[in-house]
């Protein structure tokens, strides 16, 4: 009875740790992490912290400082658009998620006729894998 309780032990064992052993996994790196860019808009200039970043994900947060209504701009190198914020009211907040494919300078706008400065954002190297960084909810 004990032999036959020990061989019921052993063969579980052995299927449990034959389960899951021939699947192939690629353990690819995980994409860069999202770096945070600020954006404000006055009535005479755009600003942006960081200016510098390098490729890879963005969450732009933009701040309507001016007194009047502001679309923010991003625009690629070759003057395409990226992402805009829509019209944007007076002391309004706005945010958007955007992912560059290019390195170059990027121009953040509150639009040609507005008068109002743009700002400049340039994007550098790839950033490395976020495989590093802190997982948080």
């Amino acid at each position: 009875m004990a032999t036959a309780r020990i061989l019921v032990a052993v063969a579980t064992g052995l299927l449990i740790a034959g389960c899951g052993g021939g699947s192939t996994f690629a353990n690819r790196p995980r994409p860069p992490t999202v770096v945070d860019l600020t954006v404000n808009v006055t009535n005479q200039r755009v600003m942006v912290s960081p200016a510098s970043v390098g490729l890879g994900p963005l969450e732009v947060f933009v701040t309507n400082e001016a007194s009047r209504t502001a679309t923010l701009m991003l625009l690629e190198p070759h003057g395409g658009v990226l992402a805009d914020t829509g019209p944007l009211n007076p002391q309004s907040t706005a945010h958007f998620t955007v992912a560059p494919k290019t390195r170059g300078t990027y121009a953040l706008t509150a639009g040609a006729r507005s008068g109002i400065r743009p700002a400049s954002l340039s994007i550098g190297p790839p950033r490395g894998s976020g495989d590093s960084a802190l997982l948080e909810p």
